[in-house]
């Protein structure tokens, strides 16, 4: 069944915005604030994870890192530590930031847009 999703999944091309990515998360493995320069769907196969979006319009309050940096396309702040390692006063503009917040669940399907912003942990491994 693999096999088929990869190649229902071609019309993407190779990695990283081209291609197939699975990823595989234990309990409270999280996924920090990013963004991907293509849309995605994730599949939730098993457990639950919570999911926390935010529209492109949020990305300046995101403070992402330079595009010339390694982690460019991920924010500087972590909101799960926000602002209980002084972040708050580092980061100001996160406050006005209008995340969606849900949980997904085994059997759920979640489209993301391209440059929306994302934040994932696994409730259950």
């Amino acid at each position: 069944w693999l096999e088929r999703v990869r190649e229902t999944a071609e019309w993407a091309g190779p990695a990283f915005g081209l291609g197939t990515a699975m990823v595989i998360g234990q309990e409270n493995s999280t996924m920090t604030p990013h963004f991907d320069s293509h849309g995605n769907i994730v599949l939730q196969i098993f457990g639950e994870k919570e999911v926390t979006l935010w529209p492109p319009e949020d990305t300046s309050s995101l403070y992402p890192f330079p595009s010339n940096h390694p982690a460019t396309r991920q924010a500087m702040l972590n909101p799960e530590t926000f602002p209980d390692f002084g972040q708050g006063d580092m980061f100001p503009r996160y406050k006005s930031t209008r995340p969606l917040r849900g949980v997904i669940r085994a059997g759920d399907v979640l489209y993301l847009p391209l440059a929306w912003w994302h934040m994932m942990r696994s409730i259950t491994h």
